[in-house]
């Protein structure tokens, strides 16, 4: 899709991820992950392009409400390093696509989608019918339930460059504790840790998340599918069978007081912490330019 759009305004920024950036996200979000000692957090990173898409949207037209990001983690960046952000718009500001690079290589790249409130949030495409079924299936286990702050609003805003307290970007980065405690759910008690490790996903905000506040409660709903693989029985010849493998379809709903705030959906692998990192590694080692 994206290489048929006409792009009418593009720009480059450089972009710094200090330490303290990453701490204050951690910190607000209740991530656990040690990893993110060392890198950036994934919605940490496209919540800083879309920090820098903002402006482009609202100076052609303040009206324009985010209604779907689409992002795919190329490589990890590290806590402390410069990046290059680019913003590429269409000529409705209505598309965006975005990526941060560092060290010469596209770390990570987002697509962007605005509309107006009503049924136009779901131009162009149509990410928001993907809602309903979302959340049907993420409701069929119990919520974790969150209280938002302002303490934790203002260092979420810290975590991307902002100012004033971000309550979105906090409801939001309440996912990854979510899945990292539903993972919990699928490791044997006093087995080796596990997180869960995404390359790609994508957010749709609904309208509550503009209505977040201080003290307001928050329930986030997860569901953590199994992706089962097609393979030969060695045993059995050329007759196949199913295999588990570490992979899940990860939906997640969030809302507040019954107002919907978000949907999220992502295919996750739950990996041991010490071959998350040997992964991670090994991506760096073999990027292409």
């Amino acid at each position: 899709m994206s290489e048929e759009i006409q792009f009418e305004e593009q720009h480059q920024t450089q972009v710094a991820i200090a330490p303290e950036m990453s701490r204050a996200y951690k910190e607000a979000t209740g991530d656990t992950n040690k990893l993110h000692d060392v890198y950036a957090l994934g919605f940490q990173l496209e919540l800083i392009l879309e920090r820098l898409a903002r402006p482009v949207v609202t100076r052609y037209n303040p009206f324009h409400e985010l209604v779907g990001i689409q992002t795919t983690f190329h490589l990890p960046v590290p806590v402390d390093a410069t990046c290059t952000a680019e913003i590429k718009a269409d000529a409705d500001r209505a598309y965006i696509q975005a990526q941060l690079i560092h060290e010469g290589k596209v770390a990570t790249t987002s697509e962007l989608r605005y509309g107006f409130e009503g049924v136009r949030l779901c131009a162009p495409g149509t990410l928001c019918l993907a809602v309903p079924t979302i959340e049907a299936r993420a409701k069929q286990h119990l919520p974790v339930q969150y209280v938002l702050t302002e303490q934790n609003a203002r260092l979420a805003a810290q975590g991307i460059g902002k100012t004033e307290p971000d309550y979105a970007a906090l409801a939001l980065g309440l996912v990854s504790n979510a899945l990292i405690q539903r993972a919990r759910e699928l490791q044997p008690e006093g087995g080796e840790s596990k997180q869960p490790k995404y390359d790609q996903h994508t957010i749709i905000p609904c309208a509550g998340i503009r209505e977040l506040t201080d003290g307001t409660s928050i329930d986030v709903y997860v569901a953590l599918e199994p992706i089962e693989e097609t393979v030969k029985n060695p045993l059995t010849g050329n007759r196949t069978e199913l295999k588990r493998t570490n992979r899940y379809r990860a939906l997640a709903y969030a809302e507040a007081e019954k107002v919907p705030v978000y949907a999220f959906l992502a295919q996750i692998k739950i990996m041991k912490e010490g071959g998350l990192q040997r992964l991670l590694d090994k991506a760096k080692r073999t990027a292409n330019p």
